[in-house]
């Protein structure tokens, strides 16, 4: 016989249940729009999405100036700023209703915080101009220009252009010296110019400024023509300041090209620490540990169904994983690699390649050389014996797998 449960859910069940509820739709939207996992295909699917809609709102803000496309596609174009203008809308709208999980500032709102940061003021521009044209209409020509900012929407989906930035950013004291040396020699150059060549073009050099102009073109090395020195000392402290031009122009992107390696390699060492965190067999390490291991070994990426090392070879590394499925191969059998790091027993031993190891999925594995194994294996007791454990057990199943017995390997 079955009974009955005559409790019914009160109105403080459904509340508790629809704040649940609002609360992990709420995280998966942060998820999606600020911090996406490796996986999550559905906030991968939406930055490309965004990418192609903030593309194709600069093309059409581009194309609006041109008065035989405006004329022949006006509607088009009205369309795509509506679609543009009502998701980059929404869109920020979204990103203040979730700026509280992700920003804790004080003393000021959340909220305040994300439209105060560089992301929050180019997402409000993005919409900003498009409702100002709505009240007044006359400014519309004058607001057109500002709806290319939309652009710079881009940094947020591009690693490229965030580096970028954050280069100019950490190197702004240097830019900003070489900026003050370009200007001391355009002063100077303008000034010498114009005293040598004053009188006789007094239309093009009768003062400091109107020579700047002149400057500005021979520093730069464009060098338009409309303005030449006649004088043979003029011609001379022309060619004199071209080649000041070249090397003072260099000297900002020497500063932006040492930036921009010294970035690359801080995030390299950053996403390989990670990696090596993430590996079981480095679990409890101390962080000057981990930053020493990360420097001897070498992240590296590959595809679905790659060959990583083959039966035979001679070995060279061993190797960490950090993400993904292997496989291993011997004398025809196939068996998924259950263990975290693979390669070892080669190396201990000086020899070949005893098996073909080949990736079932996209895997990230960290590459260790020979020598730098030795390295390791000195430093930490607890990991030498740990790989050397490993390595026994492996060799003991790699023998039963040559010999058909399949015990102890996992399909």
């Amino acid at each position: 016989m079955y009974t009955v449960n005559s409790e019914r859910p009160t109105p403080a069940w459904f509340i508790r249940r629809a704040d649940l509820a609002a609360s992990a739709f709420k995280n998966r939207v942060w998820e999606i729009l600020e911090h996406p996992a490796a996986g999550d295909r559905l906030s991968r699917r939406f930055d490309r999405a965004m990418i192609a809609l903030i593309l194709a709102s600069v093309a059409e803000v581009t194309l609006r100036t041109v008065a035989s496309v405006t004329a022949e596609q006006a509607a088009i174009l009205e369309a795509i700023e509506l679609v543009a203008v009502s998701v980059f809308t929404a869109e920020l709208c979204l990103r203040l209703w979730v700026a509280d999980l992700g920003l804790h500032a004080k003393p000021i709102s959340p909220r305040m915080q994300y439209l105060r940061s560089s992301e929050g003021l180019i997402d409000l521009l993005a919409v900003l101009p498009a409702f100002v044209e709505l009240i007044f209409p006359e400014w519309i020509p004058a607001l057109e220009g500002a709806l290319l900012l939309r652009i710079f929407k881009l940094v947020r989906y591009s690693p490229a252009l965030a580096t970028l930035i954050s280069v100019i950013v950490l190197e702004r004291k240097a830019l900003l010296g070489a900026v003050t040396i370009m200007l001391v020699l355009l002063l100077f150059a303008s000034t010498a110019i114009y005293l040598v060549e004053r009188a006789a073009q007094p239309e093009a050099f009768g003062s400091i400024p109107a020579a700047m102009w002149w400057g500005i073109a021979t520093l730069t090395t464009v060098g338009y023509g409309d303005v030449t020195p006649l004088t043979p000392l003029g011609k001379l402290l022309g060619g004199v300041v071209s080649l000041l031009g070249i090397g003072m122009f260099a000297l900002p992107a020497g500063i932006l090209s040492n930036g921009f390696t010294k970035e690359m390699k801080q995030r390299r060492f950053l996403r390989t620490s990670a990696l090596v965190a993430s590996v079981p067999l480095f679990e409890g390490l101390s962080a000057p540990d981990i930053a020493q291991i990360s420097r001897l070994l070498e992240p590296i990426v590959v595809m679905a169904g790659q060959v990583i090392v083959r039966q035979g070879d001679q070995a060279a590394s061993m190797f960490f994983v950090a993400d993904g499925e292997l496989e291993v191969e011997i004398d025809g059998h196939h068996r998924r690699l259950t263990t975290d790091f693979f390669g070892e027993i080669a190396l201990l031993e000086g020899g070949v390649r005893s098996a073909t190891i080949r990736s079932r999925t996209r895997c990230q594995l960290l590459e260790l050389k020979a020598k730098n194994l030795m390295a390791i294996l000195g430093a930490s007791p607890r990991i030498a014996r740990a790989v050397r454990e490993v390595a026994e057990d492996r060799r003991r199943r790699d023998e039963q797998l040559s010999r058909g017995s399949l015990d102890g390997w996992e399909d």
